[in-house]
């Protein structure tokens, strides 16, 4: 069960009704095979998904990063708000700039 154990997977989602809603969304019983959170597939959806629908925390990427919008700092906002924000941002900042093409 998921109920008591550390967060697993790129984001950390913790207790059964994390798990539970994330089971319904991927159609993957994360519940009683929450190790499968490790997975790089799977891991990546939940971030992904998450980021856009704003699971997390309520806050969603595209109120931070959309078209011309680039608040990286305010897109901390999305998973562990405040925790790293300005070296986290940076990091993107960097990433954006070289992956990015106008």
């Amino acid at each position: 069960m998921a109920e008591g154990r550390a967060g697993k997977g790129i984001v950390q989602i913790t207790g059964r009704r994390n798990y539970t809603d994330w089971t319904n969304r991927l159609s993957i019983d994360l519940v009683k095979h929450p190790e499968q959170t490790t997975i790089p597939r799977i891991a990546a959806k939940i971030l992904v998904i998450g980021m856009q629908k704003g699971t997390f925390t309520g806050a969603r990427l595209g109120q931070y990063i959309a078209g011309d919008k680039q608040d990286f700092e305010g897109a901390r906002n999305i998973v562990n708000p405040g925790d790293r924000r300005k070296p986290i941002a940076e990091i993107a900042r960097i990433y954006y700039s070289t992956t990015v093409v106008d």
